[in-house]
């Protein structure tokens, strides 16, 4: 019983973490990009940095701008993955950071542009068995 309680206490603070993010598809795109591209360049060299909690806030990331160290200086503390983004869309970090921002966002396309290569659009199924769709031609 006790594990159904941190597997749900750890499932609303992941679930608050991504809130913003979108939903589906696009949020898995999103934190795929954030997580692989945008958040190690801040990382490494802007000098971010993020805790997790323990005990009963476990499953909660805080994340720290640079010279920030705890979460009572709250003005560079975030708690969400959409506020970091949104913080660093702002311009307000280093040159380093707006360069981390361009990558995150060409990271980004290029996994919707991916996405959108593999949809495929399926008309009618047969005996378990689907068809795509024939492309119309639309006329003007």
């Amino acid at each position: 019983m006790d594990d159904e309680k941190k597997s749900k206490k750890r499932f609303k603070c992941e679930t608050y973490l991504t809130a913003g993010c979108g939903y589906g598809r696009a949020k898995k795109r999103l934190l795929h990009a954030f997580w692989n591209t945008l958040w190690p360049e801040l990382e490494e060299k802007c000098g971010w940095r993020k805790e997790e909690g323990t005990g009963d806030n476990e499953g909660a990331v805080s994340f720290f701008s640079p010279g920030f160290c705890s979460t009572t200086q709250s003005e560079r503390y975030f708690d969400k993955i959409k506020s970091v983004i949104d913080y660093v869309s702002l311009g307000k970090e280093n040159e380093e950071a707006s360069k981390a921002l361009a990558s995150f966002h060409e990271e980004l396309r290029i996994l919707e542009e991916k996405a959108i290569s593999q949809q495929l659009d399926y008309g009618w199924k047969f005996n378990r068995q689907h068809y795509q769709k024939k492309k119309q031609q639309y006329r003007n």
